[in-house]
Order: structure tokens, then C-alpha cells, then sequence
């Protein structure tokens, strides 16, 4: 499992970063709390699909196609039948927004909320 699974703490520079995730066959964050979660926008734009906590803001991830949610707390036998289930897969067509489309939604959410 060791040369299987690695942990990377700070201190990896932007090159090294987008390397990993260009080697990465699959991405993994369990996190309790989140908002928007740039590490897995990134590594779905890199093409490494993604499994996820279904917790906070990381739940508007999950679509069962390109990144999996797994219910906390983290069951280990659910993980690596989830983690077995991913591998292998390519994260494709996953719609990832910019600062225009962010805007443009919040735009409708206060119009709808003034009707």
C-alpha cells in the first residue's frame, strides 16, 4: 500500500503540484468542512476523478461520473470499494466554472429572490 498512496504536506511548488496530479490516477479528499474546494476543480480539470467527502460544499462535486461522494463519517470497507470502483476512470466533461459563470448565477439568485 505504501508505494501505492502518498500524502503530500505544503511546500510542493505550482509545477510540482499540477505534476502530481498529472500522475495522480485518483484523487481523494475526506475533509469535514470545505467551501470551494480549488484542489478538486483542479484535479478534474486534470483529468483524475475524484472521490469526496458528501459533506459541506464538497457535496456540489459529486455527480457519479467523475467525482464519488462517500458519507461521513468514512466507513474504510466503503472507501475501498469506492477507491476499487474509480481507478481506472477518467474524469471527462465535468463543467468547471469561471469567475463569469459564478457571477452570472449569483446574479439569478438575487433576482429570483426579489420576485
Amino acid at each position: 500500500m505504501k508505494n501505492r498512496v502518498s500524502f503530500y504536506g505544503g511546500g510542493l511548488s505550482r509545477e510540482e503540484i499540477l505534476q502530481k496530479y498529472g500522475d495522480a490516477g485518483l484523487f481523494v479528499l475526506l475533509s469535514k468542512h470545505e467551501s470551494y474546494a480549488i484542489s478538486v476543480a483542479e484535479a478534474l480539470a486534470s483529468g483524475i476523478p475524484c472521490i469526496v467527502a458528501k459533506t459541506s460544499a464538497l457535496t456540489e462535486w459529486v455527480d457519479d461520473k467523475n467525482c464519488f461522494g462517500i458519507n461521513y463519517p468514512i466507513d474504510i470497507d466503503e472507501l475501498v470499494a469506492l477507491i476499487n470502483h474509480t481507478v481506472g476512470k477518467t474524469a471527462d466533461g465535468t463543467k468547471l466554472f469561471d469567475w463569469d459563470d459564478i457571477t452570472e448565477e449569483l446574479m439569478k439568485t438575487y433576482r429570483s429572490d426579489e420576485q
